[in-house]
């Protein structure tokens, strides 16, 4: 436990810029001595850090009148370890010197930043649900619903695709990992946002919502009506793409491509053109 607090002061010192007496002062005196105590720290707990540890004495013994003066350069350093520690639980990441550059703790920033609500939530989910299905254009429904999904953000902040990734924890599949915020920090969270705390029921619940809006009354129903209990939207929607976008659905799009590119010829006609031509039958791609 020493060993880790002292790992975590050294961290504050050596790639933060603080120093040794103000990272002992925060680690260790005031007791922030893990990223779990700033992972769940708001901006008003740092502003209260910051405010006592500039009213204490450095060296009470030798200088009893020079206090710590972090200033508001560091300060917003702290802001953005918060953001920062927050992230790696989300992503089910241990803290590594290597991961919490400054220029890392920039980027995780900016990703919070732009979200709409700046509450530890940060939850924006539109009430504008896709159009409800038509029983006809399966392939228009499909798009429709993983547009929404990508325009969505669920508590935490994460776009709502993460809920329907093809591994619901990142040890699932851990060669498919191509580093810490890579390519970028959106895709990191779609990518390893955890599917087993509180965070997720809520967001697969919020998918169900949609689901039912777009789907019941239609021929889409049948599909996922034995998750109206559950409310399990990431199960429902996989079985959509299952039924929808299997290989048999496939089959027959692909059949009803080659019977229209059978009977399609080029004519040069100007109401015809070539690109046209090209296009015909793309839809079954």
């Amino acid at each position: 436990m020493a060993a880790t607090r002292i790992a975590w002061r050294n961290y504050i010192r050596d790639v933060l810029d603080f120093s040794q007496d103000e990272a002992q002062e925060i680690v260790i005196e005031q007791g922030f001595s893990s990223p779990a105590f700033f992972a769940r720290s708001t901006r008003e707990n740092i502003d209260s850090l910051v405010k006592q540890i500039n009213r204490t004495v450095i060296d009470p013994g030798n200088d009893p009148d020079t206090t710590f003066s972090i200033n508001q350069a560091q300060k917003i350093m702290l802001y953005d370890l918060c953001d920062y520690c927050r992230f790696i639980f989300m992503v089910d990441r241990q803290h590594d010197p290597a991961f919490g550059t400054q220029a890392n703790l920039a980027k995780i920033n900016r990703y919070y930043s732009h979200l709409k609500n700046k509450s530890n939530e940060f939850e924006d989910i539109s009430e504008v649900m896709p159009p409800k299905f038509d029983n006809k254009n399966t392939v228009e429904l499909m798009e429709s619903l993983e547009q929404w999904l990508k325009r969505n953000r669920g508590k935490g902040g994460t776009l709502l695709t993460y809920v329907i990734c093809e591994h619901q924890n990142p040890d699932d599949n851990p060669t498919a990992d191509p580093g810490f915020l890579m390519p970028s920090v959106e895709d990191e969270a779609i990518r390893r946002s955890l599917h087993r705390e509180d965070q997720f029921v809520a967001n697969n619940k919020a998918v169900w919502n949609m689901l039912y809006s777009v789907c019941h009354g239609t021929d889409a129903w049948p599909v996922l009506k034995g998750y109206k209990t559950t409310e399990n939207g990431r199960q429902a929607y996989l079985d959509l793409v299952a039924h929808y976008q299997g290989e048999g659905q496939l089959n027959k799009r692909r059949d009803s491509a080659y019977r229209i590119l059978n009977t399609t010829h080029y004519n040069g006609k100007k109401n015809f053109s070539f690109e046209k031509f090209c296009g015909t039958g793309s839809w079954c791609l």
